[in-house]
């Protein structure tokens, strides 16, 4: 037992390495999300550069976002469709009628008044039966509305439905050739007292919302196995891309995670573990002297990993904020305590382990690759504010160049660029 403690006490220095290493693939590996990585990578515009593909199973081909936005409009309309005449409305323009009747109709024989009374009364409660569309009522709402009643339900067109903005014209078509020198009468009655009395039903609104986004699908059609997908050197747009964006959701599902758990964290492992070992063979072969100081090489290791958690976390917010992140901090860092050579290669290997985790890995890790050589060719003096100043414009202008380039690439055009990608 005395010769293990000797052997761990003169080993450790070496054992605190391996620790570190398990510990910094370990991290890595827990903080990265783990699922099956579609083998292809391809962009929307661009040819296909591998081989024609052919579905090697059958697949459902998703919605696109438009596709289920325009769905949603349509039950969003239907859902709006639902309304009720409200009673109380409707009798408490008739009591108002019955109050404010004397106030509109006076110095008139008593007689002449009670016939106006009965007939104001008749045309109003049959205005309210008719139903009163709402204030701004405009026809692309929905051009019919579906009237319940109980469990009863009638499907009207909007037109048949009484607007208060034609009141006068209406009361001026029902009123007899008798009585239509009392027609400014009945209007100002009846603009004072009228309301509409047809109410969105927003219980069945709600009802028919929740019942029609749960049945919702997110698929049309299926693709056969064997099918061809998309041949070599064809344009990725279209229903190919759609195709591919569902033939790569599915390897992705959870289906296929579960069932090849081990296998695909195994993969991570081996990736994450290669980049950490090339990183300490470098600094073992060509940087002795750090390689034996455990607090520079603990120094290094919480760099990368500093780095790794906030791209990760950048990415669970916005996947396109990625290139927002500050990468270049890394080489700049070590490159002012150590050395340019480190910091580069620290740099390129953090990047390569970032490129599997990002969309677009090639562009991404050309663009850091190459913001990371510029950061390391900057002034060594950049405590000194102008020099500062220098580097970072520099770097931002690389970021600005590369990405426009892609954009010519991607789009062919200038129009679609976008530089809230790069947060800026």
């Amino acid at each position: 037992m005395k010769q293990f403690w000797n052997w761990l006490f003169y080993n450790q220095p070496q054992l605190y390495k391996v620790f570190l290493f398990f510990l910094l693939v370990g991290a890595i590996l827990y903080l990265i999300p783990v699922g099956v990585k579609f083998q292809y990578e391809y962009q929307k515009g661009l040819t296909w550069k591998h081989a024609s593909l052919y579905a090697p199973f059958d697949f459902p081909i998703l919605k696109t976002r438009s596709e289920i936005d325009r769905e949603i409009t349509l039950l969003t309309r239907e859902a709006n469709s639902y309304y009720r005449l409200d009673s109380i409305s409707s009798k408490e323009s008739l009591f108002q009628y019955d109050k404010q009747f004397d106030l509109y109709f006076d110095n008139i024989p008593i007689v002449k008044k009670q016939q106006l009374l009965l007939y104001g009364s008749l045309v109003l409660d049959s205005i309210n039966q008719q139903g009163i569309l709402p204030l701004g009522w405009k026809i692309e709402d929905t051009s019919f509305v579906r009237l319940v009643s109980g469990n009863i339900e009638k499907l009207r067109p909007s037109s048949s439905f009484y607007c208060l903005s034609d009141i006068n014209e209406d009361i001026k078509g029902r009123l007899p050739d008798s009585l239509q020198q009392y027609q400014s009468n009945f209007y100002e009655l009846f603009f004072e007292i009228l309301t509409p009395n047809l109410v969105l039903d927003s219980t069945l609104r709600k009802k028919i919302l929740d019942q029609g986004k749960q049945s919702l699908s997110l698929t049309r059609s299926v693709v056969k196995k064997g099918s061809l997908i998309i041949a070599q050197n064809e344009l990725v747009e279209g229903e190919r891309f759609q195709q591919l964006e569902s033939l790569a959701a599915e390897y992705q599902s959870s289906s296929w995670t579960d069932s090849k758990q081990f296998v695909i964290t195994a993969g991570y492992a081996i990736l994450v573990g290669l980049v950490v070992f090339m990183l300490m063979r470098f600094i073992f072969i060509y940087r002795i002297a750090l390689f034996n100081n455990n607090k520079e090489l603990t120094f290094i290791f919480v760099n990368i990993f500093l780095i790794v958690v906030l791209t990760i976390l950048v990415l669970n917010f916005d996947p396109y904020l990625v290139y927002g992140v500050p990468l270049c901090i890394l080489p700049l860092t070590l490159k002012a305590f150590f050395d340019a050579r480190l910091g580069l290669f620290t740099h390129v290997l953090t990047v390569l382990l970032l490129g599997f985790l990002v969309p677009n890995s090639f562009e991404f890790v050309f663009l850091q690759v190459l913001a990371g050589i510029v950061t390391i060719q900057t002034s060594s003096k950049l405590y000194q504010r102008t020099n500062l100043f220098i580097s970072v414009g520099q770097i931002v202008l690389i970021y600005l160049l590369v990405h426009i380039a892609f954009t010519f690439i991607h789009e062919g055009s200038i129009e679609n660029i976008s530089l809230s990608t790069l947060g800026l």
